[in-house]
């Protein structure tokens, strides 16, 4: 009769290789979701951005049609004025809003901005706007711009 030798089990080699091969996915994997769900966020806030952004230029076209010589006088000869449009009351009202920014729109982690400013004193007829939304995550700061040149075109 024969005797025949039984395989012990696994070496402690093949068990520590197997465990390293699971981790490498593991970690492959949850870096991965990760990634994904960093850039989901982002392509929504960036979304939310764009909203804010062009919200803020057609009440900024509201208040150009509301009072056009008032718009213009917020505006300077190519220095860039900066205004804050945490919010956006309706009808646009005489202008009330601040140079300093205070904090971010009401309820989110976007700030809307928006800077007015006109080529030269000969051309008053076109003032240019920017609208900025500004926002910061764990990526770091972000912007999003919109730009118009508007005039009065009720005259």
């Amino acid at each position: 009769m024969k005797n025949f030798k039984l395989n012990g089990g696994q070496s402690l080699f093949e068990v520590l290789f197997a465990v390293a091969i699971a981790s490498i996915v593991l970690v492959g994997v949850v870096s991965l979701a990760s990634t994904s769900i960093r850039n989901s966020d982002f392509s929504q806030n960036n979304a939310l951005a764009t909203k804010y952004a062009q919200e803020g230029m057609e009440w900024i076209r509201q208040y150009r049609d509301t009072d056009w010589d008032e718009f213009k006088s917020h505006s300077s000869d190519i220095i860039h004025t900066t205004w804050c449009l945490d919010t956006l009351p309706y009808p646009p009202p005489t202008w009330g809003l601040s140079n300093t920014c205070s904090g971010p729109i009401s309820g989110t982690i976007f700030t809307r901005q928006v800077e007015l400013w006109r080529e030269d004193a000969t051309n008053t007829n076109v003032v240019h706007v920017a609208v900025k939304v500004i926002w910061n995550d764990s990526q770091g700061d972000h912007e999003i711009i919109t730009q118009s040149d508007l005039s009065d075109w009720n005259r």
